[in-house]
């Protein structure tokens, strides 16, 4: 994953150079949208790498789950169980697993990376409505607003997962502690 994500986002984000010069150079319109959707999840992939990079460099992949932001409420908890967020979240990919894996590592030690994780997905989903800005330059809204919105609500899924574990880790580090 840590090598495919980087790889992909090059591809698209060439493409997309290809698309737009084809473009301008030889008038193909139909290669406008394809460039700008290409381009637009370049983007995407490429923020999260950036935004991922950035957190670990800025507060070492860890923040602190004591704080009020990471407290998950009781009428959180509900929505989490209404959205069954137990029956789907294993089924979520992990950029980076060995963080997560108890064997490695001690419950604050995985809550506090949870915790960053939870940031890091947090700025990406404000991230992803950037984009829509371009559409005063390119037009093509809808190819604008549909992929900020989907990554944006992406990345909301995968904060809502660690939310909805933080409990159960808060749980284990009292545990621990005693």
């Amino acid at each position: 994953m840590k090598k495919l994500l980087p790889a992909i986002a090059s591809v698209l984000a060439a493409a997309c150079a290809v698309c737009f010069i084809l473009h301008a150079r030889a008038g193909v319109h139909a290669l406008l949208p394809v460039g700008i959707t290409l381009g637009t999840i370049a983007y995407h992939l490429i923020m999260r790498l950036l935004v991922g990079w950035a957190f670990r460099l800025l507060l070492g992949g860890r923040a602190d789950p004591s704080r009020p932001w990471f407290t998950v409420g009781e009428r959180e908890k509900r929505l989490y169980e209404r959205l069954r967020v137990k029956e789907w979240k294993h089924r979520l990919p992990t950029y980076r697993p060995e963080d997560f894996d108890p064997r490695l590592h001690g419950w604050s030690e995985i809550a506090s990376t949870s915790c960053c994780s939870e940031l890091v997905h947090e700025t990406c989903a404000v991230l992803s409505l950037a984009p829509i800005v371009c559409t005063a330059f390119w037009g093509e809204a809808a190819v604008f607003i549909i992929t900020s919105l989907l990554a944006a609500a992406v990345d909301l899924v995968f904060a809502a997962v660690q939310r909805y574990n933080r409990p159960r880790l808060m749980r284990l580090i009292a545990r621990e502690k005693r």
